[in-house]
Parts: structure tokens; sequence; C-alpha cells
């Protein structure tokens, strides 16, 4: 039986890096190059719609636009594209805006060329295609969240996550009053405090980002 080809796409800027994975991947057995381009310019002034392709390697720093903004672009021609960074950048912020905005993994340039091949090979039997400092990096951004998160609600004071808590169930702010005993002006006071403390403006944003945060 036919061995299935999976078929690359590379938007890459730095020209030998660029030659290094066409030539690379199209050795490899079980993997084609459909298309390498130095810059998404070119990538566009092609029949992108031409272009049969699984898996698409995007560098971040490309000198005609941002990696980051080309997902949304790549996505829009390719509805189920892979498409996995390939950056020099190791920024936990890079990394997160990527996946955002549609990025499936994440790979350092410096990986050795069967080290990028071996997280392609990963993904497809159902892992990730991201490096393993890229997941620590990533692992460490939501443990700082996380912490927080934690110090924001623990700010308030017994009775401000009581109101907190009653509006999150749902409770308005006379139904709140109601439960706690409490008058509407006191529940008003509260509030602007709760607010001050979580920098938002209006209920709905105070609900939203307590469920956001899981508290």
């Amino acid at each position: 039986m036919a061995q299935n080809i999976t078929k690359i796409g590379i938007i890459e800027d730095n020209e030998y890096l660029l030659r290094n994975y066409n030539d690379y991947f199209n050795l490899q057995e079980g993997y084609q190059v459909s298309f390498a381009f130095k810059n998404f310019g070119l990538f566009e002034k092609n029949n992108t719609k031409n272009f049969n392709t699984d898996i698409i390697l995007l560098d971040i720093n490309l000198p005609d636009i941002s990696g980051i903004d080309a997902i949304p672009i790549l996505k829009k021609y390719y509805p189920k594209v892979i498409i996995v960074m390939l950056t020099a950048y190791k920024d936990v912020e890079y990394i997160i805006r990527s996946v955002q905005s549609g990025a499936l993994g994440y790979l350092v340039k410096g990986m050795p060329l069967n080290e990028i091949k071996q997280s392609l090979d990963t993904y497809k039997s159902g892992g990730a295609a991201t490096s393993p400092l890229a997941i620590k990096k990533i692992f460490e951004y939501i443990g700082q969240l996380h912490k927080k998160k934690q110090k924001e609600f623990e700010s308030l004071t017994p009775r401000e996550k009581q109101v907190t808590t009653c509006l999150v169930e749902g409770l308005s702010y006379k139904g709140a009053a109601v439960k706690l005993g409490l008058k509407p002006t006191t529940i008003n006071q509260h509030l602007k405090n709760i607010y001050i403390k979580f920098n938002v403006n209006s209920k709905a944003a105070l609900i939203s980002k307590v469920l956001s945060n899981q508290i």
C-alpha cells in the first residue's frame, strides 16, 4: 500500500535555511515540499490556490508581514492546514500570540533538521509539534498567570468575596443585598472597591474575568 505523503509549505526569509528545509524534506520518506518562499509577498503572488499542502512552516520575523499576522490569511487559503511557527524567538509572548492566532506548533530555528522532522512526526502520531523549550515556557507562563489571578482574588476582603460570588452566581445587585443582609448602597460601595482591584468597570467584565480566571 502506498505511503501517505505529507506535503509541506515553507515561508522563511533566511535563504540558507529555506534551501536547507526544502532540500531536507524533499529527501525524507513520507514528506514532499509543495512550496518554498522567502517572504509572504512571493507566496501570494503565486497561484496560492493550487498549492496542496498539509503543514506550513512559517517564520515569525518575515520582512513584509509578521508571521503571526500571516496566520489568519493562510487559514483562509487552507482552512485545514497545520501551521507550525519556525523562529529564533523564544519569548513566551510570541508563542502565546501564535497559538491564539491559530498556529498548532512552535519550533526554534536552532533545532537540528532531524529534530524538526521528529516534531512533525510526533504531531502526525497525535502529539504536539512544539519544541520542549517552548512547552516549558508555556507552562511557566501559565504558572505565573495563575499566581497573579490568585493574588487578585486574595486581595478582596471577606465581604467583597461574598459580593463577587453572588454576582457570579447570577444575582442582581438587589438580590445580592438581600442575600447578604446589606443595603444596595453598601453593595455598590463594595463593587467600586472590587472593580478597582480587578481593573474592570462593569459587572459583566468582572464576571467574565472571574470565570476566565477559574477562581
